[in-house]
């Protein structure tokens, strides 16, 4: 019952998003892409949430789809103010967090095996777009794993 309510919440959102399709629509044209087990995925939308509390921001990014490729959401949390670095699921910095979860129309699943996002540009509202690689192995439910590899994100930062 999670995964599929997970998975409409995530199609929810992208529809609150109005976003087109037709390859990395979403505010301001923004881009995000991934290889889903080798297949290249390029979502209908694309967004980055950046919020502020007591010292720490967190950064959401979010990459959505129709097809039976899976959505992907990054969210990581650092000191403020955030600035350029490397989340190593494995290896993490003080204060960083890092979280990848995958999700298709049929559950939901949050990386436990492996994972990096490299956060190359933050970027500001109304300003330039935040920038970055990423990369995840995850662990499906009930079995097997999703390896999603050769990620970028190039979207604008929303509050």
């Amino acid at each position: 019952m999670r995964r599929v309510l997970a998975g409409a919440v995530v199609f929810a959102i992208g529809l609150s998003l109005n976003c087109s399709s037709g390859g990395g629509g979403g505010p301001s044209g923004a881009q995000m892409s991934w290889l889903d087990d080798g297949v290249s995925v390029t979502p209908f939308g694309a967004d980055a949430t950046l919020t502020s509390s007591n010292g720490v921001d967190s950064l959401r990014i979010d990459g959505l789809t129709q097809s039976a490729a899976g959505s992907v959401t990054i969210i990581l949390g650092a000191a403020s103010p955030f600035a350029p670095q490397t989340f190593d699921c494995s290896q993490l910095a003080g204060g960083q967090t890092v979280t990848i979860s995958y999700a298709t129309g049929t559950g939901f699943d949050i990386t436990d095996q492996s994972c990096k996002v490299v956060v190359s540009q933050v970027g500001k509202v109304g300003g330039p777009s935040l920038m970055g690689t990423f990369e995840a192995v995850i662990s499906l439910t009930p079995s097997g794993t999703k390896t999603i590899s050769n990620g970028v994100f190039n979207v604008a930062v929303q509050m």
